[in-house]
């Protein structure tokens, strides 16, 4: 037994001696059993039902489907016929019949036969009919067998005469378990790649609708103009409405959806003509907003088209809201949603070893206050995940064979059940789904690190350290910068422990925090003390002696030796940049002329081509030297940014990217000991011999 439900377009009517007449359409549905459900509403408004305009007829056209939206599902039939308007006009008038779920088409059409063929008509009263089902119902195909050839989609030519029952058959046999679409008696539709199969209501319609199908490729999927129309609402319409998040949802569960298709959707709005024209107006802006979220591989497009435009910063602001927007509405419901948005957070943050110069969109994207969606995916989903994969480098760097942990949420995973890398197989608990290769590379290289013996720092992972100390995630940082530099600064350290110069993190991995020459040059002095044993000597007299000593080679070299051999049971890292923060500003203003370093400005462009030869591999080597040069010594130095893209043009540009690059070239020139220290390099000069010589180590 099923329960049928209906309703009809709204129009204003008289009554006239044959029946009625419309006095105008009224834009609204009339002749409800219930409010019609959200699905049906959807799928009307996607045009799924429309035939085409001036093709209806006073014989009845009927067009089936199945609908699977929202958490719903629905089995609707709609019966169209010609109406007539107050002018002698015509328009289509549809009456609805639908039942809960899917599988029961054949079922209406049965009803609809047997109560002989109900059609539009706004004065007869609706009402909610029973009708008990027909099981088991045999309908043969043996005369319509070439349609079923590993065809997705048929028209029956007019000439092979078939009831409803027939053509749904057909459209049931080639959908398998897709939701089943068909049309009867049509002499058009307004979007007829969307249906399994079709019968026209004549043979000219048979040869509109071959047309209007070969003119659009196969395998188009259901809902398309749907899904269309809701990225264009969502990236014009404010607030953003519940239902075409769902939409979203929805379609991400679609296979047929392939990415290449997503991204056509996307270009359709203009996306890729955005990204080419730098065009940054709201909608433009939420539209790649959007694309980034359900496309993730376009993450890092998407941050480099924002940071493109340094001047002005609206554009961030539309983006964070229109997150914050769909943040708020999302939840449990919309896990699709959520898994796309963590896959773009676990892609960013390896891809900064690919382009460190995203650096400062990055810390923007997962930051924010976790008032945008990737952060607050970062700060609740995947952060958690890096510090559980971190807690277990101790063991996987030694023997894995032993290792007994369970991963049950790993960063580089698709799912919170699976592994940490391949070659730990026994500890698996599925190996169903598929691994994040950049995470997997990254644990494999740095587990050496969790070992006893001494690893070279691998600088490549710089970026990373300083992305988690933007985002206050400290130790996690302090991991990266000791892996990159061999060290932490005190910034990090002293957030992390109080102790004074090493600690081992919760995760077994044992940090030094980075110490200056001018520290080193302290800790002599107490060793100095400490030989002089009970002699009493005034620190007057002592740094005098100690300085004596420099210029003769003789006690701080002896004591700089002593402490850096393994004599001294507390021994600490020495760094090659030999000034402290404290006297950045100093040096700045009493060591570099800007003026005269920007009037050769020239002269250290054209030098820094010959170094990178218009080769992007070497611009960003050249890149991480300078800006690795310039960590660790002040909030105003970290801020140095030197994108690649700066070597791409005939010179720097404006005056802030001139002194960018000047304060580089100085600072690396101090703390290589390079005596011309002025912000100048000239081809074949010390300095340039220095960075050369380093850009081609390997």
């Amino acid at each position: 037994m099923i329960e049928i439900q209906e309703f009809s377009t709204g129009i204003n009517y008289r009554k006239t001696f044959t029946g009625w007449r419309s006095e105008g359409l009224t834009g609204q549905f009339m002749n409800k059993t219930i409010p019609i459900p959200q699905a049906i509403a959807k799928a009307i408004s996607n045009k799924e039902f429309a035939i085409a305009e001036d093709t209806a007829t006073d014989i009845p056209a009927l067009v089936g489907r199945e609908i699977t939206l929202y958490g719903e599902e629905w089995s609707v039939l709609a019966v169209i016929i010609r109406g007539t308007d107050e002018v002698g006009g015509y328009f289509p008038a549809y009456r609805y019949f639908y039942t809960k779920g899917r599988g029961n088409l054949d079922q209406l059409v049965l009803w609809w036969t047997a109560e002989n063929y109900p059609v539009f008509n706004p004065i007869e009263p609706a009402e909610i009919r029973l009708y008990e089902t027909q099981e088991n119902i045999d309908i043969p195909l043996d005369n319509f067998q070439e349609f079923l050839d590993g065809k997705d989609r048929v028209v029956v030519p007019h000439n092979r005469a078939l009831p409803p029952l027939i053509i749904h058959t057909i459209a049931q046999k080639i959908a398998g378990e897709n939701d089943i679409a068909w049309a009867w008696n049509v002499g058009g539709l307004e979007d007829p790649k969307n249906f399994q199969a079709i019968y026209p209501d004549s043979p000219e319609a048979t040869e509109l609708i071959y047309k209007a199908i070969l003119s659009q490729p196969f395998g188009v999927i259901r809902g398309e103009y749907g899904l269309k129309l809701t990225i264009e609402n969502l990236m014009k319409q404010e607030p953003i409405k519940t239902e075409d998040l769902l939409t979203l949802e929805t379609s991400l569960s679609n296979r047929q959806i392939t990415e290449k298709r997503w991204k056509s959707y996307f270009d359709d709005q203009g996306a890729s003509q955005a990204i080419s024209q730098r065009m940054y107006n709201p909608n433009l802006v939420r539209l790649l907003t959007l694309r980034a979220i359900i496309i993730p591989n376009t993450l890092p497009e998407f941050l480099g088209w924002l940071q493109v435009r340094s001047k002005e910063k609206e554009h961030y602001q539309t983006s964070l809201n229109f997150q914050h927007e769909i943040l708020r509405k999302i939840s449990k419901n919309f896990p699709k949603l959520a898994n796309k948005v963590m896959a773009g957070v676990k892609l960013i943050i390896p891809h900064l070893l690919e382009q460190p110069e995203l650096l400062a969109p990055t810390i923007w994207l997962l930051g924010s206050n976790n008032s945008g969606i990737w952060a607050s995916l970062y700060s609740n989903e995947v952060k958690p995940k890096i510090e559980h994969d971190l807690s277990l480098m101790s063991d996987l760097a030694g023997d894995t064979k032993n290792v007994k942990k369970q991963l049950k949420s790993n960063i580089f995973s698709s799912s919170e059940i699976t592994g940490l890398v391949e070659d730990l197989t026994p500890i698996l608990e599925s190996q169903r789904f598929a691994l994040v290769p950049q995470w997997e590379q990254i644990w494999k290289q740095i587990k050496e690190f969790w070992l006893p013996n001494k690893v070279k720092p691998l600088g490549q992972y710089l970026p990373l350290a300083k992305l988690f100390e933007q985002l206050r995630d400290y130790k996690i940082s302090a991991v990266f910068y000791q892996i990159a530099t061999g060290s932490v600064p005190n910034s990090v350290f002293k957030k992390v422990t109080k102790n004074a110069y090493k600690y081992t993190l919760e995760n077994q991995l044992r940090i030094e925090k980075y110490v200056s020459k001018s520290e080193l040059l302290l800790l002599a002095l107490t060793k100095i003390s400490k030989k002089i044993g009970d002699i009493i000597m005034p620190i007057g007299l002592v740094v005098p002696l100690v300085l004596a000593g420099i210029f003769v080679g003789g006690i701080a070299g002896y004591f700089t030796k002593d402490l850096m051999s393994g004599n001294n049971k507390n021994t600490y890292p020495v760094s090659s940049v030999n000034i402290k923060k404290s006297e950045v500003k100093t040096l700045l203003e009493a060591g570099l002329n800007i003026n005269v370093a920007q009037n050769k400005i020239n002269e250290s462009y054209a030098a820094l081509q010959g170094l990178v030869k218009n080769d992007d591999n070497k611009k960003k080597k050249l890149v991480q030297i300078l800006e690795t040069n310039a960590n660790d010594y002040s909030e105003e130095i970290n801020s140095i940014n030197l994108p690649p893209e700066d070597l791409k043009n005939n010179d720097f540009g404006d005056d802030k990217t001139k002194q960018n690059w000047i304060k580089a070239i100085f600072l690396y020139q101090k703390s290589n000991d390079i005596k011309e220290a002025n912000g100048i390099i000239s081809k074949n000069d010390a300095t340039f011999k220095k960075l050369k010589a380093q850009m081609n180590q390997k």
